[in-house]
């Protein structure tokens, strides 16, 4: 929880501590009614302060991912501090295949390229009820002996074994690498302003 966030919850539970529930009393329409009527608006205001956090989650990316650290780079300055905290330039890597397009030309690229080991078999096995017998020996027998069994495979990169991955080959010496194309594997490869709290 940032800055902003944390703000925003104490403002809340301030304002909850201010305006405390009334005490029990015999139930009434009216009383039900301004009950109902209040959940709708602390449902139209949280449903506010999640945009503004959004808005306010999107200006801090937009400023750690792009502004500052295009400005400290040009300027070469490979650290800064402000307000306790101190701001540093890193290099910034992302990679991610949906595992939902199991036709996805990230796969494929991995495989011609060996990488392939980086991918994950995955074979699932549906059994109906009171199957727990079969469904346990179903590892080594599942399509020959379990008819009952609906089997699907997939294919899967984590997605972190997969930035990884991107890391080492970016930041590798040989001159023989070949780079993935980012949009296949989708991939990210730039910089990113890391904050931390300064020591003290």
């Amino acid at each position: 929880m940032d800055e902003d966030d944390a703000r925003l919850a104490a403002e809340l539970a301030a304002e909850a501590a201010a305006n405390p529930p009334e005490e029990a009393s015999a139930p009434t329409l009216e009383r039900m009614q301004q009950l109902a009527a209040e959940v709708n608006d602390i449902d139209d205001r949280i449903a506010k302060n999640e945009a503004r956090i959004a808005e306010l989650n999107e200006r801090r990316r937009a400023i750690v991912e792009n502004e500052l650290v295009e400005m400290m780079d040009k300027a070469h300055v490979q650290m800064l501090q402000a307000g306790g905290r101190t701001f540093k330039p890193q290099p910034y890597y992302k990679a991610v295949i949906p595992v939902a397009e199991q036709d996805h030309p990230g796969f494929t690229w991995l495989e011609e390229h060996e990488a392939g080991d980086l991918i994950k078999n995955q074979v699932i096995a549906t059994f109906p009820r009171g199957t727990e017998e079969e469904a346990a020996a179903a590892v080594t027998l599942m399509r020959e002996r379990f008819q009952m069994a609906t089997v699907e495979k997939r294919r899967d990169v984590h997605h972190m074994t997969l930035t990884k991955w991107l890391r080492e080959m970016h930041e590798s010496g040989d001159p023989n690498k070949i780079m993935p194309p980012l949009d296949v594997i989708g991939g990210t490869i730039g910089r990113v302003v890391k904050i931390t709290s300064s020591k003290s």
